[in-house]
């Protein structure tokens, strides 16, 4: 209290009195950098991303959560977007040509088209008249099961 009361006293120093650094001693923790410590937490939020994405995928009958600060804006209405009347009125003229050379088309025409791109039948085959008799004719596995008329066998 003395020491705090006159500051104006010299200060006394004893010659066997020491001092030692706790954190430049051997046992002392090693100490980090401000650039680990930011790296490690980055590291550490992408895990928890990571973890928290893994998750979702995994169970997709969980809710999706949705931000109230989640925006998203229209790139081609929003008010600097440019605009090229040009193009606009070509791309409408090349529309209408489209729907007229649609109408034009015949059934006809179409049809043809249709069959060209089916592939041609060569054999077609058919089934024999429901019953016991009739399907022993058709070849069949022997690991099939045959189930016919089920309410005669009771």
């Amino acid at each position: 209290a003395v020491m705090y009361a006159h500051p104006e006293l010299p200060v006394e120093v004893s010659s066997i009195a020491t001092a030692r650094c706790y954190f430049q001693r051997a046992s002392a923790p090693e100490q980090e950098s401000l650039e680990e410590m930011e790296e490690r937490a980055q590291v550490l939020a992408d895990a928890a991303d990571l973890k928290k994405m893994a998750v979702l995928y995994a169970h997709p009958e969980l809710p999706v959560e949705v931000s109230a600060v989640a925006t998203a804006r229209c790139y081609f209405d929003r008010a600097s977007a440019p605009y090229d009347a040009e193009q606009i009125i070509s791309t409408s003229a090349y529309c209408a040509k489209l729907e007229e050379e649609k109408e034009a088309k015949s059934l006809e025409q179409q049809m043809e088209r249709l069959e060209a791109l089916a592939p041609a039948a060569t054999k077609v085959k058919t089934v024999p008249a429901a019953g016991p008799e009739a399907a022993a004719a058709i070849p069949r596995s022997a690991s099939q099961v045959h189930l016919f008329d089920l309410q005669d066998a009771a």
